[in-house]
């Protein structure tokens, strides 16, 4: 309704309302139509949901063998790095140097929730650690092992059980097809 106000009837038809929020950042879609209007937009969902600070758009899909998606600044704090909230946790990251999707984070809850007393998990592709810290916090695992061959998400999967204040985790970087066999699990 805001919006409405200084975009016309045709921009009003091209705005996507959906978006992502990591942390206290906004992931938009805004279609070439409404860039000369990016700001304004991106300001306004600023101002109207206050644990937003940054504002950035998609600038293509994830890509590449760590599944990467960069972004382009559109208003707020210039950053990509946030720390997000989910299930008891916390999870500091960048954006663009992480692959990291909050879609995943009932998922993450549920698969905790399969986990029995006693049971050792091996998590492989773990980023920057939400996986392995959700299930440590939110079961009964007696230990789980996160294998991330992205050296930036695994020092922030370091820092992130260091901070969740979790003692079961056990963080190792490096390619799954080499780490996993020297396991012996």
């Amino acid at each position: 309704d805001v919006l409405k106000k200084n975009l016309t009837k045709k921009e009003m038809e091209h705005l996507k309302t959906a978006f992502d929020q990591v942390g206290t950042i906004a992931i938009m879609e805004i279609p070439p139509e409404l860039e000369a209007k990016q700001r304004f937009i991106g300001m306004t969902l600023i101002e109207m949901n206050k644990s937003i600070q940054t504002v950035v758009k998609k600038s293509g899909a994830h890509a590449g063998e760590l599944r990467l998606r960069s972004v382009d600044y559109v208003a707020g704090k210039r950053t990509t790095t946030t720390t997000h909230k989910e299930s008891g946790c916390e999870f500091t990251l960048d954006i663009e140097k992480v692959y990291f999707s909050v879609r995943l984070g009932t998922e993450r809850l549920r698969i905790a929730n399969l986990i029995t007393e006693g049971e050792e998990v091996l998590v492989m592709f773990s980023g920057c650690g939400p996986y392995p810290i959700v299930i440590s916090k939110n079961s009964p695992a007696k230990s789980i092992t996160a294998v991330e061959l992205n050296e930036v998400g695994h020092e922030f999967a370091l820092a992130n059980v260091k901070k969740n204040r979790v003692k079961n985790v056990e963080v190792l970087q490096g390619n799954v097809r080499e780490v996993v066999p020297k396991l012996n699990k």
